[in-house]
């Protein structure tokens, strides 16, 4: 009796794995559109449960959300300030036909507002009607940023202050600006007159990249 039963928790465990197994990595399907083989892979990366907690001042903010997913809806990631702000500006630089997104709540429900979801990656601008605490429960996880040649607005994925030649060491790039408490801060390679040093968490960076690339944030 006790054989079969050594038997029947090692088949068991058999198809245990061969289910994670597929979970993990799929070798291929067949795409009913195309009619051909697609292969798949999902990918698994550690993250670990965080808070984004920081404050908004009256006027422009430059804002990025480290604790938060790759795409979130836009009325989700703003709860916590939803009576607050009054608009919401991104810059995507991979359209390049209109890069500019805006989201209003003031306008009527039938206008097509352009940003409807946001991610840890981007960085956007906030106007405050009025100073107000962001508070956002979700997690913290590698990034990585994409850059496109010319200027990006990007978020700083990341929950800890960082030298900005440290961070971007290996990525081409002529300068790295942002806006803070009314007042704007410019960091350029070999300069000795810098007014930003450190990527700071929550803060939205403009990066003037001299190539299309992979920013990695570990």
């Amino acid at each position: 009796m006790n054989n079969w039963d050594n038997k029947i928790k090692l088949a068991l465990f058999i198809l245990l794995i061969g289910a994670f197994s597929v979970a993990v990595y799929s070798p291929k399907y067949n795409n009913t559109i195309t009619g051909k083989d697609v292969f798949t892979r999902v990918e698994i990366t550690q993250v670990t449960p965080i808070d984004c907690n920081f404050n908004l001042t009256t006027g422009w903010n430059y804002v990025s959300f480290y604790c938060i997913s790759t795409s979130v809806p836009r009325d989700e990631v703003l709860n916590s300030i939803s009576s607050s702000y009054d608009k919401v500006f991104a810059y995507n630089a991979f359209d390049t036909t209109d890069p500019w997104k805006s989201y209003n709540p003031a306008l009527p429900n039938w206008t097509v507002q352009q940003l409807n979801y946001m991610g840890r990656t981007s960085g956007y601008i906030i106007l405050m009607n009025n100073s107000s605490t962001y508070n956002y429960s979700g997690y913290k996880r590698p990034s990585t940023v994409q850059l496109i040649s010319g200027w990006n607005l990007v978020g700083y994925p990341d929950s800890v202050n960082i030298s900005i030649n440290d961070s971007l060491n290996g990525i081409l790039y002529t300068s790295v600006m942002t806006y803070k408490n009314g007042d704007l801060y410019v960091y350029i390679p070999n300069s000795t007159n810098n007014s930003l040093t450190n990527f700071e968490p929550n803060y939205a960076y403009w990066i003037n990249s001299s190539a299309s690339q992979n920013w990695l944030l570990s």
